[in-house]
């Protein structure tokens, strides 16, 4: 089984380290492929250092600004290019965006 996992997080804490917790918990069971955002000239964040550090598999969506709409369609073909079985989504933008 495959799970996508839409984090829109830059800090490692709270909601970011439980579910990497989780995620290490299960990585023998389930593929995991994380997803997160970086808009303008970012290039990392402190969550995709911690998941990539952790060994798990990011995937990042660029936007130019918050709720950048050209972001819905590079989801789109990110999600038919890894064809998870299951989409998990966290916080309100990777709900709209996975709607």
């Amino acid at each position: 089984m495959k799970i996508l996992v839409l984090m829109e997080i830059e800090t490692y804490g709270g909601p970011a380290r439980n579910l990497l917790e989780t995620l290490g918990l299960l990585r023998d069971r389930v593929a995991f492929v994380i997803v997160t955002f970086l808009r303008g000239a970012q290039t990392t964040s402190d969550f995709i250092e911690q998941a990539r550090a952790q060994g798990f598999p990011v995937r990042v969506l660029r936007e130019r600004f918050r709720y950048d709409p050209r972001v819905i369609g590079a989801l789109g073909a990110l999600i038919r290019r890894e064809a998870p079985d299951i989409l998990q989504v966290h916080n309100t933008k990777s709900r709209l965006y996975a709607w």
